[in-house]
């Protein structure tokens, strides 16, 4: 059996370890087989079926063509039962390739796939932090796997890797050592390396106490209040952000190469809309397909509107963000919020994710949720993202990190809106065809609004799009 190091990382060290892991039952298989060990390899690989309706899997949109074990590693065994950690190349009809993470569990002649809650995975990844016997908790949904232990730590298993440092440490790290006091601590990450790079497999973080994330507390019960402190808090760190010296942290300027980037980055990403958006559109239903018809001959000119809004050199400072703030990734442990999820937009590439943007990028992530919750829990609600926006330019006021008018601030976050809402596109269509009218919904009201972008009053810095 081919041996795979797993690297044990507490802020930066890195240890030599022998791997214990394992998931919940999610799926499983059972071997025909007397012996078990030599089936082990022929029915370990998880059909292709599973892996396309998996929750965390990234591509249901793709046809998925091929999965092979790319690294196969026993990370725990006992009389009746071993638990493996596979690497799985998934390769789609292009002939690109992901590769997944996907823990499984043999026992008794029965093949378990997605097992994170087991013991035998629970109590090495998070040793020494969960001491007590209370039962850890599976937290379902999202593109990754996670266990709560309650009052300890939080455990993240990453099931789409890349190669590269990876953020959520990255950023965890450094928001604390800046005292910033509104995010769950790293405690630990797990990392996998061969051949091809260093893979950040896990992350280990501590307990937040229970409460809502602010998608619940703020879409059933809108609260102006809190929409407020949830902009003072975001501008906190965002100039916490803005106070780094290392080079991954260090506040850079607008260069006419990044200008240049940024303008590639929306053509691209508006082309692939496009072609994603056609190639689907038999597979929708007809309400849908209505929606689609409608914005497809708008996303063409749809760069050009961003780049006009983007134009000038008062831009404010690159710094390192969140990347993919929005609601869900908010927790209430009243009386505070607290940021979770560092990992960045998770269809992007590492490299993106750890670029330095303007922190204008995350209030229109926040923007964009907030017109969610307004789409998904209806009635007559207040306009949270006004209240959210306003707090947040006054804590942010004279800051060298925005722009220094009025005009090219809202100009700036018009656009970031408006390419969100391209990603969007995008992520619904790949993940949850369902929620497409929202995105949908919201650029063709931007295209027909004939009010001013610079305003506040504009439907793109409004959750009443």
């Amino acid at each position: 059996m081919l041996t795979i190091t797993l690297l044990f990382s507490i802020f930066g060290r890195n240890l030599g370890v022998i791997a214990q892991l394992v998931e919940h039952h999610a799926g499983s298989v059972r071997v025909r087989s007397s012996s078990l060990l030599s089936s082990i390899v022929k029915h370990m690989k998880p059909p292709i079926a599973y892996i396309k309706k998996a929750r965390w899997f990234m591509a249901k949109n793709r046809k998925l063509t091929k999965l092979t074990i790319r690294r196969k590693f026993l990370i725990h065994q006992a009389k009746n039962s071993q638990c493996y950690l596979l690497f799985l190349d998934v390769t789609y009809s292009d002939g690109n390739t992901d590769l997944y993470s996907f823990p499984l569990l043999i026992k008794k002649n029965r093949i378990y796939y997605d097992v994170i809650a087991e013991p035998a995975f629970n109590s090495f990844l998070v040793s020494p932090w969960a001491t007590s016997q209370k039962k850890p908790r599976e937290i379902a949904g999202g593109s990754n796997s996670a266990v709560l232990f309650p009052g300890e730590c939080f455990l993240k298993l990453y099931r789409r890797l890349q190669s590269g440092t990876h953020p959520e440490n990255e950023m965890g790290t450094f928001l604390h050592k800046k005292k910033f006091p509104y995010i769950a601590k790293v405690l630990e990450t797990w990392k996998y390396q061969d051949a091809e790079g260093e893979y950040t497999v896990a992350i280990v973080q501590q307990a937040l106490k229970p409460g809502p994330n602010a998608w619940d507390l703020l879409g059933k019960k809108p609260c102006t209040k809190k929409a407020a402190l949830l902009g003072k808090r975001l501008a906190q760190m965002h100039i916490a952000l803005g106070k780094g010296r290392e080079a991954a942290f260090v506040p850079e300027p607008f260069t006419p190469l990044y200008r240049k980037q940024q303008n590639q980055n929306s053509l691209s990403l508006a082309k692939d809309v496009q072609e994603q958006l056609q190639n689907a559109l038999p597979r929708l239903n007809k309400k849908t397909q209505q929606l689609v018809s409608q914005v497809l001959p708008l996303l063409s000119t749809l760069p050009q509107k961003i780049q006009r809004l983007r134009v000038g050199t008062d831009s404010g400072m690159r710094i390192r963000i969140h990347g993919d703030l929005h609601l869900g990734q908010i927790q209430w442990n009243s009386p505070e919020f607290f940021f979770v999820d560092f990992e960045g937009e998770p269809a992007r590439s590492l490299t993106f994710r750890r670029e330095k943007h303007s922190p204008l990028r995350d209030v229109a992530g926040m923007l964009r949720s907030f017109a969610y919750a307004d789409a998904c829990f209806g009635g007559e609600r207040p306009d949270l993202a006004k209240v959210f926006l306003e707090a947040y330019w006054k804590k942010m006021e004279n800051s060298p990190l925005l722009p220094a008018k009025e005009k090219n601030r809202e100009a700036l976050l018009s656009s970031y809106v408006l390419e969100k809402a391209l990603y969007e596109i995008n992520y619904e269509l790949d993940n949850r065809p369902k929620w497409l009218s929202v995105p949908i919904n919201f650029a063709i009201s931007a295209f027909a609004s004939s009010k001013s972008l610079s305003k506040r009053s504009s439907p793109i810095l409004s959750s009443k799009a």
